[in-house]
């Protein structure tokens, strides 16, 4: 397996469940240490993530985020929204003062499409798209370099998916944010993704620009996957 991701541009890694794309996300964000062998190394900016320790693994959490699958169990339902939003930013930014904490917080609440007065409130009241959009201003808060989305839009319904992908698009050509894009849709792949890697059993099997993924597939298997599934037409 082997890629590269610059500012601002999405990677959309794809294949079928338990080809291993969730595990590539994890062993980026070093979520995998101590509980899987991984080989090679992983760099961000220069750094090597692999070797990071202590204060320096600590910081670098905060240039990588993730998104998770399922906006109904990735928001602690505990916890109100305010809460939510500023727990990452007080632990990877403890420099940064409660009240410009709440002015971000509140900032990136317009910037995803909710209400202000949604701070005072639990996860469970809102719908599926709204806990998407929750989950990723929660993921901006600490202002990352890359974001891993895993599968963020799999369990919503496909006008809410559209809505979604939209936003993601949006706040990507607004912050310059990058996107590792984990999915087995290839209609989600063509809606944002400026580059594809496809996986297959643990390997990367193709990889290059999206369009000529897309329009000339080199292997079997992306050719079976891009007959197999509707696509969503990419926003002009």
């Amino acid at each position: 397996m082997s890629f590269s991701l610059d500012s601002g541009r999405t990677l959309a890694l794809v294949g079928e469940s338990g080809s291993g794309k969730t595990t590539v996300g994890k062993a980026l964000l070093q979520l995998l240490r101590g509980t899987a062998s991984i080989t090679g190394q992983a760099h961000l900016d220069g750094m090597a993530l692999d070797s990071l320790q202590g204060p320096q693994l600590h910081q670098a959490r905060r240039a990588i985020q993730i998104i998770f699958q399922d906006p109904f169990a990735s928001l602690n339902p505990r916890m109100r929204v305010s809460e939510l939003l500023q727990e990452g930013v007080a632990a990877l930014q403890p420099h940064i003062s409660a009240a410009d904490r709440l002015a971000r917080i509140e900032t990136l609440l317009d910037k995803v499409g909710l209400p202000r007065s949604s701070l005072t409130r639990y996860p469970h009241e809102f719908s599926g798209g709204q806990r998407q959009r929750l989950a990723i201003a929660r993921a901006l808060a600490v202002e990352p370099r890359l974001i891993v989305a895993d599968e963020p839009t799999s369990a919503l319904d496909v006008s809410v998916q559209a809505q979604i992908l939209n936003l993601l698009s949006d706040l990507q050509k607004e912050l310059g944010v990058a996107y590792l894009f984990i999915t087995h849709n290839f209609g989600v792949v063509e809606y944002l993704a400026h580059d594809i890697a496809v996986m297959k059993d643990g390997k990367l099997v193709e990889y290059g620009p999206a369009e000529q993924v897309l329009a000339h597939p080199q292997h079997s298997y992306t050719q079976a996957l891009l007959r197999a599934v509707p696509r969503l037409a990419r926003r002009a």
